[in-house]
């Protein structure tokens, strides 16, 4: 589907994503991939990750380049 003038730049819905950790606290990518497909299937247009909900703080740089990476993989 390519943009008409009236569009919005980045899609009409921008989908503030959660990001996911497992029992033991730690993130889950796989789970991030998963729920990254799922909202793009469902309407996402865009997505902002790590901290757009307030995990930013318990994220590492790494973590953070890992969850980007994963997500852009998946969608």
């Amino acid at each position: 589907m390519s943009p008409t003038p009236d569009a919005p730049r980045f899609g009409r819905v921008i989908t503030a994503m959660v990001t996911p950790f497992d029992d033991a606290g730690r993130l889950d990518i796989q789970a991030a991939a998963d729920l990254a497909r799922w909202l793009a299937a469902h309407g996402s247009d865009g997505l902002v990750l790590s901290g757009s909900t307030g995990e930013s703080s318990v994220l590492t740089d790494e973590e953070k380049v890992d969850l980007w990476r994963a997500v852009a993989d998946a969608v």
